[in-house]
């Protein structure tokens, strides 16, 4: 899909999600249904669950495991924290707390209109309205908070469903979230009671938040829809908010990368500032509805400090397009920002076109779960055992070879393998939240899309299974750890929210991903050897080099955190580019410690070599 008119941009953003997806698993999944014993939460709109819930949440702390809730609306008093929880533990130990919990605890409703966790009107604990000034932003309680720092907070996720924080609360902010290199917000809705309120999403907490990533969203009401103020990124996509008191967006000394953004205000879509390095990237949508009076694009404080990009944004009913407080002289934007800059388009070679390469933009198909029966087969009932010890290569295949279209791996098991071969019959191997341990997968034949999701390898110990696309059919990676992906065919290849490394092979080979932290364990852990790839938020971490682009390859990156802390002071290139065209926006370095990079882009073409060490800048294209 390829949008060169905004006007059709906007009537596909708009309708690119629209089928609701209903998640179940069969009774043997491991996964851990609250409205059954030990917990019995009610979805009654009358019962208090709050104690129910949290209990769940005690119960299963850092356990990796899919804690469901069925259609209902569940009502609550007390904020639900990844635990276990300090209310229902008083005695419990911070110490171990920092590090050990808050992590690997999975939230998922049936469905997101219909799994509905509620704010009890008038809650006394939700009524502070004051600022912690020292930190710039709103106070306030959560109904759902899932950690704080340090940045350890790995595979969290909320999963289809909605909260709703009443009416009378004004202090509530709907869900602080917080994930660490790989975690997500899928299909959740937040929403207020009453229009009142701090915070629907809120990105901006802890110090160290991130990076994550957050996917059809949608935020109703609040002074701010989302909140974003913290070091290590969050990249969202398909994201809706709408009826803010304050501003929909607003990004602080963060790093926030947005995909199909549509905002739907009077106040400010987008607010950046007016702490130091505040940056942002936006990558399709829409602003409509503002008032006259207010900027679609409010940019605040020290324009040194702030990082803006934006490209096939539709802008309908502001004042002004963007506005720079502390330079009026670069309020130079107006009408739909088709792309646009803060500190403008730079090039590296003389004759280079200052635009983006303007790859086409695709989109995961989306794959309804099947009926529970006979299209599920799950590996233990061929021989597996999940016990982390044998090997179960020969349980799992048998489990594809069995006719399934769906292979599901029960959670609380540790999968291991050797080699695995995915037939045409496959569709999907879903884990639930599961441990997988493997040498290599080779998907060898069929022609409907394929999807992996929703697995991490054995924890500190466990193989990465090395994946090669030989059959040009649409492969999906989504929500997983450890699984080196490389692109061989024609097929189109989608990745969301994925740690792990990634190589193209070939001028056939296309990649198109939604967050992908590919930090390696080797130092190369993204390569484009002549295909074609486009990234919507990435990260990476440790000094050295990172990326290749090379033989006539096209990329475009759009937006990432570098992570340098560790190592020494490298003059070794993070990304190296030969004979291949890039665009690369908003890449923010953060270190704490003596690594750093300083020599960033190595460029060569046609036997000449450039490097690029300047990080201050919006844009960099680099081809004509």
């Amino acid at each position: 899909m390829r949008f060169t008119q905004l006007a059709l941009l906007a009537c596909a953003c708009a309708s690119l999600w629209t089928a609701e997806e209903r998640i179940h698993f069969p009774d043997d999944a491991g996964v851990i249904d609250l409205t059954q014993e030990p917990y019995l939460a009610k979805g009654d709109g009358k019962t208090d669950c709050t104690d129910a819930i949290q209990r769940a949440l005690d119960d299963y702390a850092a356990k990796n495991r899919i804690l469901y809730l069925p259609a209902g609306k569940y009502m609550v008093s007390h904020t639900l924290v990844w635990g276990p929880s300090k209310r229902l533990n008083p005695d419990l130990d911070e110490n171990w707390a920092a590090y050990n919990r808050h992590r690997l605890t999975i939230l998922q409703g049936e469905q997101e209109s219909k799994t509905i966790i509620q704010l009890i009107d008038n809650a006394p604990e939700f009524q502070d309205t004051a600022w912690r000034d020292k930190d710039e932003r709103p106070g306030g309680t959560a109904v759902i908070w899932t950690g704080g720092w340090p940045a350890q907070r790995f595979r969290n996720a909320v999963r289809n469903l909605t909260i709703d924080t009443g009416k009378g609360n004004p202090g509530a902010i709907g869900i602080q979230f917080n994930a660490s290199n790989q975690g997500t917000m899928h299909r959740l809705t937040v929403r207020s009671g009453d229009g009142a309120g701090q915070i629907g999403i809120d990105l901006g907490f802890c110090g160290d938040h991130g990076p994550g990533a957050g996917r059809h969203l949608t935020v109703m009401g609040f002074d701010y829809g989302i909140w974003a103020s913290s070091m290590n990124s969050m990249t969202l996509w398909d994201v809706e908010v709408k009826k803010q008191n304050k501003a929909g967006i607003r990004v602080l000394a963060e790093e926030l990368m947005l995909g199909d953004l549509r905002s739907v205000n009077a106040v400010p879509a987008l607010e950046v500032g007016s702490r130091w390095s505040s940056w942002a990237t936006v990558v399709t949508g829409s602003f409509t509805g503002g008032a006259k009076d207010q900027p679609a694009v409010r940019i605040m404080g020290d324009v040194k400090s702030r990082h803006v990009y934006c490209r096939d944004v539709k802008v309908s009913g502001y004042g002004t397009t963007v506005s720079v407080e502390k330079d009026s002289s670069r309020d130079v934007a107006s009408g739909d920002l088709t792309e646009w800059s803060l500190h403008g388009i730079k090039t590296l070679f003389d004759g280079d076109t200052k635009a983006s390469l303007r790859l086409p933009i695709k989109y995961a198909p989306e794959i309804p779960l099947p009926a529970l029966g006979k299209a599920w087969a799950n590996p233990l009932t061929f021989g597996a055992t999940g016990d982390g010890k044998a090997d179960d290569t020969a349980g799992i295949q048998a489990a594809i070879d069995s006719g399934a279209s769906t292979i599901y791996f029960p959670g609380g098991k540790e999968f291991n393998f050797t080699t695995l071969t995915i037939r045409a019959n496959t569709e999907r191997l879903i884990g639930c939240e599961t441990y997988l341990n493997g040498d290599a997968i080779t998907v060898a034949e069929g022609t409907k899309p394929l999807i992996f999701e929703r697995f991490h390898p054995t924890w500190n110990n466990g193989r990465n299974a090395k994946l090669s696309i030989e059959c040009p059919r649409t492969v999906i990676l989504r929500d997983l750890v450890g699984i080196e992906t490389h692109a061989r065919s024609s097929g189109d290849v989608f990745i969301e929210d994925v740690c792990s490394t990634l190589f193209l092979h070939g001028k056939d080979s296309k990649v198109w991903c939604r967050f992908l932290n590919y930090e390696p364990n080797k130092k190369i852990g993204l390569v484009n050897d002549g295909g074609q790839l486009w990234i919507l938020g990435s990260k990476v971490e440790h000094a050295g080099g990172k990326a290749i682009f090379k033989n006539g390859s096209r990329s475009e990156l759009f937006g990432a955190f570098w992570y340098a802390s560790f190592g020494s002071k490298e003059q070794e290139p993070g990304i190296e580019i030969i004979d291949s065209q890039a665009t690369i926006t908003t890449h923010r370095q953060h270190s704490f410690g003596k690594g750093v990079w300083t020599n960033w882009i190595k460029v060569t073409r046609d036997g000449e070599t450039k490097i690029w060490d300047d990080w201050n800048l919006d844009m960099l294209c680099i081809g004509k």
